[in-house]
């Protein structure tokens, strides 16, 4: 696995809430197995974590596992209250459908 440090930057928002996410792909591994990315809510600024996204191929699937690193319990309880679970399985839920069609 070689970083590939050209991964980019990004920005959402949380629907029909004013709260939103900013962060960076720092790392991208080569074959595609990992993404490094921090990330800073709005609801917790200054306090950026830290999410690594690996992907695990499984006969004709692929399992991604995510694992995100807060820096305080304060950030990770301001995550939890931006409704940001709910759209991660919303978001997940929609590229099912997608690559299923």
């Amino acid at each position: 696995m070689r970083p590939r440090a050209d991964a980019g930057t990004g920005r959402s928002a949380v629907r029909a809430t004013p709260h939103s996410v900013s962060s960076a792909y720092s790392t991208r591994s080569s074959p595609n197995t990992l993404i490094v990315q921090t990330f800073e809510f709005n609801l917790a600024p200054g306090q950026a974590g830290i999410s690594l996204i690996t992907f695990e191929e499984l006969d004709a699937h692929t399992r991604i596992s995510v694992h995100e690193v807060y820096p305080s319990v304060e950030a990770r309880d301001a995550a939890m209250a931006s409704g940001m679970a709910y759209g991660i399985k919303e978001g997940y839920e929609q590229l099912d459908e997608i690559l299923a069609s």
